[in-house]
């Protein structure tokens, strides 16, 4: 049905979330509405079993979108049959070409890898061979040329239990990691600060890694690439100004085991990164202006280099956590606290913010700075508002205890 132009999306959830999402962008709006359109949902109700296995297909499938400024895809999979809509190209929902899919893989630049009984597959944005070789639009099948060891453990496996390979798979805009039995490989952009120096940079080649370690999780955040086993941490990529937390600002070529554990990524990007480890936030890298005045980390001054994890810390235990090299906010007990080009203290739990002049609050309504309150230093006037016009930040959940050492 959905091959034949069927349009699943009868309570229009898909436009919704775009408008929510942005609600000026009418160039996205109008193309989803030309891609799913009413008329489109008559299909369902030629016969009642063409609306039954819709309803069950809504209940037991799964879907995702992929927003761009300019475009929009939107994925729909049910019992390993996988069908998109690409506002850009796709008149309707188009099946993507390959065996029945088992997990899903993205990003937020519209590629992605499927796990299947047969293999990984991949289709869409291949600018940077993160796919690890050259496609021609469609979907290709995923090959390892520069790793042998894991060809040979792939073909090694029954014809339809290929996916045993496979431990996990991440992905950011132009780089894939996968993480297979025989070892970790990577492609995409700049894959020599991963790997060492290579020759052809359009296929997966092998991660170097410590000696003895062997990892079975990762996390992949924009220029960093962490790889864990238990206790056991190794981390590699962009290093320029020591936001790795390896104790140096050397050009890295492989991964590097980390001094201290790591429980997750809170944050990386803008020169520094931010680690959780037992309910603290630890920071390394660039000290920028915002996180010196925020008063929450001691001994290190405006444009020093943090190279050794240094905790944040708070007085209060913290549930949300927002770090820019502009800007730096908090959120406790019913407030949050920002820092930016000014000091504040906004008087509800923010879930989003734009700049350090608009905050969502718990149930989705925005509100806007309007001044200071009379006899306070921090405390703003906020006032209610439009959600704001352009793309706008998240806070991320963490749960952090207050600091009590010295």
């Amino acid at each position: 049905m959905m091959a034949s132009g069927a349009n699943p999306d009868l309570e229009d959830r898909v436009l919704e979330k775009a408008v929510g999402e942005d609600p000026y962008d009418c160039d996205i709006h109008d193309m989803i509405r030309q891609r799913l359109t009413p008329e489109a949902k008559s299909l369902w109700f030629l016969c009642r079993k063409f609306f039954f296995s819709l309803t069950v297909a809504e209940k037991d499938g799964e879907s995702y979108t992929s927003p761009l400024t300019w475009a929009m895809q939107h994925h729909r999979m049910y019992a390993g049959r996988v069908f998109f809509v690409d506002t850009e190209e796709h008149c309707t929902f188009t099946r993507v070409q390959m065996p029945r899919a088992l997990k899903l893989y993205n990003d937020s630049c519209f590629t992605h890898i499927a796990l299947t009984p047969k293999g990984l597959w991949g289709w869409g944005h291949n600018a940077n061979f993160q796919l690890g070789r050259p496609s021609t639009g469609g979907t290709v099948r995923l090959i390892f040329p520069a790793y042998p060891e894991v060809s040979e453990l792939e073909a090694s496996l029954a014809p339809w239990h290929k996916h045993e390979l496979v431990y996990d798979v991440g992905m950011h805009c132009g780089r894939s990691v996968i993480l297979t039995r025989a070892g970790p490989v990577i492609g995409g952009y700049c894959p020599d600060q991963f790997t060492g120096p290579v020759e052809d940079e359009e296929i997966f080649h092998p991660i170097t890694l410590p000696d003895r370690f062997v990892p079975d999780q990762l996390v992949v955040r924009d220029d960093l690439i962490l790889l864990s086993n238990g206790d056991r941490s190794a981390v590699s990529g962009e290093n320029e100004h020591g936001e790795l937390g390896l104790g140096h600002r050397n050009e890295m070529t492989g991964f590097q085991e980390l001094p201290f554990r790591v429980d997750h990524v809170v944050d990386s990007g803008d020169f520094a990164t931010t680690y959780c480890r037992d309910r603290h936030l630890l920071f390394v890298g660039l000290v920028s202006s915002t996180i010196a005045r925020s008063g929450l980390l001691s001994g290190c001054e405006e444009g020093q280099y943090c190279l050794t994890p240094t905790p944040l810390k708070f007085r209060e235990a913290v549930t949300g956590w927002f770090r820019s090299y502009t800007l730096v906010c908090w959120v406790t007990g019913g407030r949050t606290h920002c820092c930016g080009e000014r000091l504040i203290d906004v008087p509800f739990e923010a879930t989003a913010l734009f700049l350090d002049t608009k905050f969502r609050n718990a149930d989705g309504d925005w509100f806007v700075v309007s001044g200071i309150k009379a006899h306070t230093e921090r405390v703003p006037v906020m006032m209610p508002c439009e959600p704001p016009d352009c793309a706008f930040c998240e806070i991320a959940m963490v749960d952090v205890d207050p600091w009590h050492g010295q």
